[in-house]
């Protein structure tokens, strides 16, 4: 399954009207990860289970910004984030 169908899945979203939108957050998602130090080519390729998440957590939070329990969204994508930075599997190599 596509990304975007993993993140519309995960929207609950049938139907294409917001896939030009959901693309866009997927985009600024995986630009947001490089920004804070993960592999680049892991990012792109988003086939890691703690990437997928982060991004479609990333997603669900820009998306659905009234979910009632957008903080608990924030802090599980801040927390991965975070996590993930340190972590010498995810993080980016020096001249990258």
């Amino acid at each position: 399954m596509a990304l975007l169908d993993d993140v519309k899945q995960a929207l609950r979203i049938t139907g294409s009207e917001h896939n030009g939108e959901i693309e866009d957050l997927i985009a600024a998602a995986k630009a947001e990860f490089v920004r804070v130090g993960l592999d680049p080519k892991k990012v792109e390729a988003a086939s890691e289970p703690l990437i997928k998440l982060a991004i479609i957590n990333y997603c669900r939070a820009q998306f659905d910004w009234d979910h009632p329990n957008i903080d608990r969204l924030q802090r599980t994508i801040q927390q991965l984030q975070a996590n993930l930075s340190l972590s010498g599997d995810y993080r980016a190599q020096e001249g990258e």
